[in-house]
């Protein structure tokens, strides 16, 4: 009994953290500016909210979209899932990188694998940048 409990938990937490592939946004279409709708403005200076590099806030973007529900909103670790705040982006690099190759890593190796296996190289890197960011 206590084995199937273990192997339905370990399912759900498979399917809730390997989501599958991610589906490209179309990209907005946007009318020229005109007497009644003057040009864009400017972007802001960047906030606690918006960091100042793209290459941090894409990686913001996706750690929130595919790695938060497992590692916690500020890779704080949860259960099972290890913190990933503090470590340098070399680090998350090359685990997301070994993950993806599908090397043995741990015991959440297949689900990881299964979730890298997703990840470009772009949104490895911005992965790497952003969660190096985050504090200690």
């Amino acid at each position: 009994m206590q084995s199937r409990v273990l192997i339905a938990s370990v399912a759900l937490t498979w399917v809730v953290c390997a989501c599958g592939k991610k589906e490209e946004a179309a990209a907005p279409q946007t009318a020229a500016p005109t007497a009644e709708t003057p040009a864009a403005t400017p972007p802001t200076a960047p906030t606690a909210e918006t960091p100042a590099n793209p290459l941090v806030a894409a990686g913001e973007a996706e750690f929130r979209t595919v790695c938060a529900v497992c590692h916690g909103q500020k890779a704080e670790g949860m259960g099972n899932y290890p913190r990933l705040a503090g470590q340098g982006s070399e680090a998350i690099r090359s685990k997301l990188l070994d993950y993806r190759a599908g090397k043995q890593m741990g015991p959440l190796t297949a689900i990881m694998a299964a979730t890298a296996k997703n990840l470009s190289d772009e949104d490895i890197e911005a992965l790497a940048a952003y969660i190096a960011t985050l504090a200690q």
